[in-house]
């Protein structure tokens, strides 16, 4: 098996230095012969993305939301056992309707979001110890704003403050690009709500809103918090922001992909079927999530190229399952591209990972694999590696 391995990381690296005649790559990401699993209970189904990892007195934890959105499965990392199933309920005054993202920073601080503005504090018996309402902010109090997405990023909780990501707004009618922003801070001990003064770039208008342009995602971003900066991403767009904690100081810089390298917002026709609408969005280059490594300090920005499928693909399981083929691009903390990894096609179920101090974890639970398994959820190691490594 050893064998084997050393073979296929033989023809990657030899297939990936056959692509990157022009890409100065410093770094690498290696695939090693390193698995890790964790068993999928009969009551849920496989996560494809939303992926989390915490530390509670020293042991590291995995954890995911369940299928039925109303569920936190919590596995100890080193044991590979579930250790915690939390089951809220959807109504009453215990209910959350759904989760849409979550944080944990430990078992009597977990914050859920759910399908309305609205943040929940819970503990690992399902009860609610703090409620927090988002939906009107000081300085749009006539405006209700739209709940977070997993797509966005994380909630990030900052000691009494919590950073919401927020999309724009289509209660600003046509000015939703001048005056929606990216997020909102709450204080959780006066509940306060402040828009954050980063607002949108120019993506897509008024008028694309309700259509086919960028699927819905024409300015859908994805954020991630380095522990004194977040840095933004948009899916559409090769512009990333790197802002300061209360988002006043900004730089912002274009991060383009090498094998992505027209990425921008997609517009499909209004009689195109809902199966071509879904082939248009599996088959068009986009951005993915932006995930910091603070082991490496350095940030990994997802990218998918286009490409073709086959008319009898399920187009769905593709996008669920990070499409035909991602692209992992290297980052200093400066945003300047170190490196970047095309990896195999359906291979990698790429919108779950996590990140550890010997590498980043990513799914190869993806559906078109021999040896895939709705029964556990598999990660490989990737390695983070330098020319000189090579």
């Amino acid at each position: 098996m050893r064998c084997y391995i050393y073979i296929w990381l033989f023809f990657f690296l030899l297939s990936c230095n056959s692509k990157t005649k022009d890409l100065n790559n410093q770094y690498f990401l290696l695939p090693s012969d390193q698995y890790v699993s964790f068993p999928i209970p009969d009551n849920t189904a496989l996560p494809y993305d939303g992926i989390k990892t915490f530390n509670v007195d020293g042991k590291e934890y995995l954890a995911f939301d369940g299928s039925d959105h109303r569920s936190l499965y919590i596995y100890d990392i080193q044991s590979k056992n579930l250790v915690k199933h939390i089951l809220y309920e959807a109504e009453g005054d215990e209910g959350i309707k759904g989760i849409s993202e979550f944080y944990i920073e430990d078992f009597d601080h977990i914050y859920l979001s759910s399908y309305y503005p609205v943040i929940f504090r819970t503990d690992t018996a399902g009860h609610i110890l703090q409620k927090i309402n988002y939906a009107h902010t000081t300085d749009t109090p006539s405006i209700e704003l739209r709940s977070t997405s997993s797509i966005m990023g994380s909630i990030v909780v900052l000691g009494q403050q919590i950073y919401i990501p927020t999309n724009i707004n289509p209660a600003f009618g046509n000015e939703l690009i001048e005056k929606s922003k990216v997020g909102v801070v709450i204080d959780t001990v006066s509940h306060s709500v402040e828009q954050l003064p980063l607002g949108f770039p120019p993506l897509i208008t008024y008028q694309d809103i309700g259509t086919g342009t960028g699927s819905g995602y024409g300015c859908y971003y994805n954020r991630c918090f380095d522990g004194n900066s977040f840095v933004y991403g948009f899916l559409y767009n090769d512009l990333m922001y790197k802002t300061s904690i209360d988002h006043k100081k900004v730089i912002r810089k274009k991060v383009k992909s090498h094998y992505a390298p027209n990425i921008d917002v997609f517009h499909i026709k209004e009689t195109s079927s809902f199966n071509e609408h879904l082939k248009i969005e599996a088959e068009t280059s986009i951005y993915g999530d932006c995930v910091y490594d603070p082991y490496h300090k350095v940030y990994y920005r997802f990218a998918y190229p286009s490409s073709e499928l086959e008319k009898n693909d399920s187009y769905v399981e593709i996008l669920r399952n990070g499409r035909k083929q991602p692209s992992i691009m290297i980052l200093n903390e400066d945003l300047e591209i170190l490196g970047e990894t095309l990896l195999p096609e359906f291979t990698y179920a790429s919108r779950a990972y996590f990140v550890r101090e010997d590498g980043l974890y990513l799914s190869v639970s993806h559906f078109k694999r021999e040896d895939y398994s709705e029964d556990t959820l598999r990660f490989q190691r990737l390695e983070l590696v330098t020319n000189k490594d090579k």
